[in-house]
């Protein structure tokens, strides 16, 4: 078996983009090795790499793929057993979904989410982003840098109380989706009737809302409101789906 130094993904452990690529990785059993990437210093890393500036990175045996999406196909290029890919009659169809919930549903869900923390308090932003890393990382950064992170992150998502309201609607739009191609059963897949990229996809992008065991949103400290949204969405056929996902195929939470 490859030694995990041979494969290393660069990351922010908070990113549901970098889930996806560490459950990808898990799912064809190999080995690598984690990098917690400063906040804003992903964009150096990428220029420097030769890649989209964008976490998750990951560097395989000194190949360098960004985004979760590329290193999904990269990953079934590479490393084609055991198969992720969808039944090929059905793969449009996949492709469709995937995009929607990777284009459309997860950067209103981050809104979401990242707004109530700003307006929760001061840094609590900040210490969500960082809660995984090491202590003195996560002593200097929050020193010195959670200002200048939360007023990247209120430019970068535009976050205004008309957007955060704006994406909430988006993300339940997300969940009824969800609940239609799975026409309320919790227990199928996605596309046809095997687990595939899809699945690991579209449950990443939804694991921060439902607070998925065994991953990092688990135990965040989010305001009361956000905490009553996690639970009526683990209450509905697309958080048992989530969760299930979890604990069958990701092995969390059992």
């Amino acid at each position: 078996m490859t030694e995990p130094a041979a494969r290393t993904i660069y990351q922010i452990p908070i990113s549901h983009y970098c889930e996806k690529t560490r459950w990808h990785l898990d799912a064809k059993g190999l080995t690598y090795r984690v990098k917690n990437v400063v906040p804003g210093w992903n964009r150096i890393l990428g220029k420097w790499l030769g890649v989209r500036g964008t976490v998750p990175i990951l560097v395989d045996h000194g190949t360098a793929i960004g985004d979760s999406t590329e290193i999904a196909h990269y990953l079934e290029r590479t490393y084609p057993r055991p198969s992720l890919l969808p039944p090929a009659e059905l793969r449009d169809h996949a492709l469709e979904l995937a995009a929607y919930f990777d284009d459309r549903v997860a950067p209103d869900l981050r809104r979401y989410a990242y707004g109530s923390l700003l307006a929760m308090r001061k840094g609590a932003a900040t210490e969500a982003m960082t809660a995984l890393y090491g202590p003195r990382a996560r002593l200097l950064i929050r020193a010195l840098m959670a200002p200048a992170i939360e007023r990247s992150i209120t430019s970068m998502y535009r976050i205004t109380p008309e957007t955060i309201a704006a994406s909430h609607d988006t993300v339940m739009e997300g969940l009824a989706r969800l609940e239609r191609e799975i026409e309320g059963d919790p227990g199928r897949y996605l596309v046809g009737d095997v687990f595939s990229m899809v699945d690991i996809g579209v449950a990443s992008v939804l694991a921060p809302l439902v607070g998925a065991p065994g991953t990092p949103w688990e135990d965040l400290d989010m305001p009361d409101h956000v905490r009553a949204i996690r639970d009526s969405a683990r209450a509905r056929p697309a958080g048992a789906w989530v969760l299930r996902r979890y604990r069958e195929n990701r092995g969390f939470g059992r």
